[in-house]
Parts: C-alpha cells; sequence; structure tokens
C-alpha cells in the first residue's frame, strides 16, 4: 500500500472501470488546475488489466479524452 508520507491521497476502492472513472472526476474537481496519476501498483494482474485499458474504455464513452 502507498505509504501516506508519499501520496496526497489513496483509494481502497475495487478495481473496476467505473470506480475508476470515479475517482479520476473526483480528483478532477479536487485539483482542475493539477496533474495526478494512476499507480495500477496493488491488485495484480487485475490492476494492470484495468490501467492498460482504461484509455480505450474511456474514450469510447466520453468526449473529453485528454
Amino acid at each position: 500500500m502507498t505509504d501516506p508520507e508519499l501520496a496526497d491521497r489513496t483509494y481502497i476502492e475495487p478495481l473496476t472501470l467505473e470506480y475508476l472513472e470515479e475517482i479520476i472526476r473526483i480528483e478532477r474537481e479536487m485539483s482542475p488546475s493539477a496533474g495526478f496519476a494512476v499507480l495500477p501498483t496493488v491488485g495484480g494482474q487485475t490492476a494492470l488489466n484495468l490501467a492498460l485499458n482504461f484509455p480505450t474504455a474511456a474514450c469510447s464513452k466520453s468526449t473529453t479524452c485528454t
């Protein structure tokens, strides 16, 4: 797990596209001009697959793909 000393926030949520989209929405609202990172380091292959497939899945559902 990420050390709280190294990260501003950590999320302990199920590894699904819906939760990842919600976390990104929350982060963009909290800091609209700042960047952030999603680190798929806990969750093994499920987290890696989600991170790899997220850009394609998110772009197919949204018109604001960056």
